[in-house]
């Protein structure tokens, strides 16, 4: 024996060499889908031969297997979380689009669902090896270095003949813009390191990092989800006043519960039909770590939520819209501050980050010192901002409140495959909050005389706004003739569409979008809502910015910039991975 080897060593050694493939289990039964049903397009068939390499959806797949490829064998060996990363970002995408991973059963010639640990030791297979489906033979994906070279025109003729018709197919739009991506992700690298990295063009995206870690399409998608959920919550602002001008008023508590279950019904309908991501038998240790993070992130994330929505509409009776804006944007330096603090290190979050983060805090400033009318007042707003009133006090407290929400979600995002699982689970809680909130209204109206508690004195308020308003609703009833209807059809428009748009559709696609983007870059892109309401107060009311507005607005697009420069220099958001949310 050598004398630098040890016993222990040479165990070690035999543990790693000797690492047991995972099977199948002997029973498929919990596996098998559905009869009559037979494998489609989008999903991942497990088998040898022409006929498994010839399906559509293992061409997708192993186009999105060589895009990652370079990527992934550029890592360490101890690279193992960017690796995991990688491979459960190929899982997700198939998962995410629709697909399946199946295989045949050759003993009762059903298909069955391949486990998602089998599924991930498959495709870490396939990014280690060398082999190149026949089918793919012919096709070249050039290094990202030639695609900036090149302009649109030449970029299109270069390629294969299969990615020039993919160019000409409807989605070539999207296409030219998931490039142009890559391209200004690369220019914030100076081209010095822009071919390190491949790109595939139909099915994937990867752009150099220094850390090793590819931005996938999936970043993309995450972001431009983020995007969309902004648009649809500037929505809420018109559907609130539309409701609020119907008399008598509907109580803030009363409102919040209505909407809010409008927003879990369908969620909740949706959470149901879906089939599990994860394909482990419900016995297996995962499947019960997945199910108590889906129940526990619904419990804390909602409640963030709730408490935080509580907290700035009591402030919004008291504070100016344009000062509240300003103040709730106090998350965009709360999130890396936190996260620092969290790490236990101001300095993990770049330079460029906390200047983007100013940058957007002043944008969002310029905005608000806009009145109504269009007119700027610096004087008013400055000498205001001095004297925190009890109301300015709720609105940065939300903001704090929403900060928790924003940094705990990354983790609850990524533990839990499904995303509509989790909006179901957080729309829930919020419904249960609010229900419980107005039961306590109710109860407190009960009392005689007035509470001189804060807290219970405005509950006791609230309970007495919604007895008066069931009253009249109860008279309008009675009435139906001497009433005017279409202030209640307006009352049921806007319920519906703030329940299903503003609320169920933005927690779904902020989880979504959380999941892929992390919370500093996903905080900057929220900097966006102001020049969204400003864009819907033009379209739907004829408000129009003033210079400053557009100011202001030039102010956050050139945060959200820099923000993404610094995606490009290797860590999303400027955040580093070694702040763990889990402290929290």
């Amino acid at each position: 024996m050598d004398m630098k080897t040890t016993p222990i060593k040479i165990k070690i050694a035999k543990k790693r060499i000797r690492r047991p493939r995972r099977e199948l289990p002997e029973d498929l039964s919990d596996l098998f889908i559905a009869d009559g049903d037979r494998p489609s397009d989008l999903d991942v068939i497990a088998g040898r031969g022409g006929g498994s390499n010839h399906h559509e959806g293992n061409k997708r797949y192993w186009r999105r297997i060589l895009a990652e490829r370079p990527g992934y064998k550029q890592l360490g060996k101890n690279d193992n979380t960017s690796k995991n990363e990688i491979s459960e970002g190929i899982y997700m995408y198939i998962l995410s689009t629709g697909g399946r991973f199946l295989q045949l059963d050759t003993r009762t010639e059903k298909w069955f669902m391949i486990p998602k640990k089998i599924s991930l030791d498959k495709i870490k297979q396939a990014l280690r090896d060398k082999y190149v489906p026949h089918f793919l033979k012919g096709e070249t994906i050039p290094p990202m270095a030639e695609r900036l070279q090149a302009s649109s025109a030449p970029t299109v003729a270069n390629t294969s003949s299969h990615q020039a018709t993919a160019h000409a197919a409807p989605q070539s739009k999207r296409k030219i813009g998931l490039l142009l991506a890559a391209g200004a992700i690369c220019l914030a690298e100076k081209g010095s390191v822009c071919n390190a990295y491949q790109t595939n063009i139909n099915y994937g995206l990867t752009v150099p990092r220094r850390r090793g870690i590819p931005i996938t399409k999936s970043w993309i998608s995450g972001t431009t989800r983020h995007v969309d959920s902004m648009q649809a919550w500037g929505t809420f602002e018109p559907a609130i006043r539309l409701v609020y001008k119907i008399q008598p008023e509907v109580p803030s508590f009363v409102l919040s519960l209505a909407y809010y279950i409008i927003a879990t019904i369908p969620l909740c309908i949706l959470a149901w039909r879906e089939t599990p991501p994860d394909l482990e038998n419900v016995e297996t240790e995962s499947e019960i770590k997945s199910n108590f993070s889906q129940l526990w992130g619904g419990l804390e994330l909602g409640t963030y939520l709730f408490v935080g929505n509580a907290l700035q509409v009591i402030g919004l009776r008291t504070v100016p819209s344009d000062r509240a804006a300003f103040l709730l944007q106090l998350t965009t330096i709360f999130v890396p501050l936190v996260q620092s603090i969290l790490a236990r290190n101001l300095l993990l979050i770049p330079a460029k980050t906390w200047v983007a983060c100013c940058v957007a805090l002043a944008g969002v400033a310029l905005i608000g010192v806009e009145n109504a009318d269009g007119d700027v007042s610096f004087a008013s707003f400055s000498l205001d901002l001095l004297q925190f009133s009890a109301g300015d006090q709720c609105i940065m407290l939300a903001a704090f409140v929403y900060t928790f929400h924003c940094i705990r979600l990354e983790k609850y995002a990524k533990e839990i495959p499904s995303a509509i699982r989790l909006a179901a689970a957080k729309a829930s809680t919020e419904t249960g909050w609010s229900a419980l909130a107005v039961g306590a209204g109710l109860i407190a109206a009960a009392q005689t005389g007035t509470l001189e508690n804060p807290v219970l004195g405005g509950l006791q308020t609230s309970g007495r706004g919604i007895l008066e308003y069931t009253e009249t609703f109860l008279d309008f009833l009675d009435s139906m003739q001497d009433v005017d209807i279409s202030q209640y059809v307006t009352l049921a428009g806007s319920l519906s569409w703030i329940g299903l748009v503003t609320v169920a559709y933005t927690i779904s696609a902020q989880t979504y979008g959380q999941s892929r983007v992390p919370p500093s870059t996903a905080n900057l892109i929220y900097t966006l809502q102001p020049i969204f309401t400003a864009l819907l107060a033009y379209l739907l009311l004829g408000e129009t910015l003033s210079y400053t507005g557009l100011a202001g607005g030039t102010l956050i697009g050139s945060a959200v910039l820099l923000v993404v420069a610094e995606v490009g220099n290797g860590e999303p958001g400027g955040v580093s991975r070694s702040i763990d949310s889990t402290k929290l």
